[in-house]
């Protein structure tokens, strides 16, 4: 359930386009606010430069190394679990597709927004559980895959000035993801110590019941992928003064 967005990376990758460009075919500078062009450089980025750019400090984006995630949600909760995933990475950003920017004028502390079409990501590592899922208990360590399908990603974020060797620079705050998948599937390996039957009808459960888990984790998982998109944005917004990343 961790698309990837990275997509954020994304838009990181769509400032880098502003500056001067080496080779001929990388996008040109945009102006404030010119929406179809940003778009374009971020596509441009998203296709071409996936693999990190350490230039403009922007690491890859396809896969996206995610460190730690958890997702803990208390008894209160129709899923009440205690997950962690760790040595995940998120793999199909350099899929997606930017079709939507709002903000990006001279001020930069008005609210700015991308959104992405993600036709499939996947979060792919390793995986801890502990707690119950609606109605069933579910324990279990291994491997997982967690698949979304054409989900759609929205980054939101207000810009915060920070001034630094003279120039002004843009830092995101109130950093906002928003993942909404069309279809999530799950497999977790070695559920309940290996036992089969039991593993197999937990995966069952889920891929049946998507929706409704997804509604549940939805604003902690939000929480840990907002993390992930903020730090990729504002490695790249610390590199360039916000000036410099637009034309007139």
């Amino acid at each position: 359930m961790y698309i990837r967005i990275a997509f954020i990376a994304a838009l990181v990758c769509s400032f880098l386009q502003f500056n001067s460009a080496e080779f001929p075919d990388d996008p040109k500078p945009c102006k404030f606010g010119d929406d179809d062009c940003l778009l374009k450089a971020i596509n441009f980025y998203l296709r071409e430069k996936n693999q990190g750019d350490t230039s403009i400090n922007l690491r890859q984006i396809d896969p996206i190394d995610t460190g730690t995630l958890t997702l803990k949600q208390g008894a209160d909760n129709p899923v009440n679990i205690d997950l962690t995933f760790s040595n995940n990475k998120i793999y199909g950003v350099a899929n997606a597709t930017a079709y939507k920017a709002r903000g990006f004028g001279k001020d930069l502390t008005k609210k700015h927004e991308l959104r992405f079409k993600v036709p499939v990501a996947s979060l792919i590592g390793d995986y801890k559980i502990q707690g119950r899922i609606l109605i069933l208990p579910i324990s279990g360590s291994g491997k997982n895959n967690i698949t979304m399908i054409d989900a759609e990603l929205i980054l939101q974020w207000e810009g915060v000035p920070v001034e630094k060797d003279g120039e002004t620079y843009m830092k995101t705050d109130k950093f906002r993801a928003i993942v909404k998948p069309s279809r999530v599937f799950f497999e977790l390996q070695n559920l309940f110590n290996g036992d089969k039957a039991l593993g197999d009808n937990m995966n069952l459960f889920l891929n049946e019941n998507w929706k409704e888990i997804y509604q549940e984790v939805d604003v902690t998982f939000s929480k840990e992928i907002s993390k992930l998109m903020s730090s990729i944005i504002d490695s790249v917004l610390d590199k360039t003064p916000y000036n410099k990343l637009f034309v007139e």
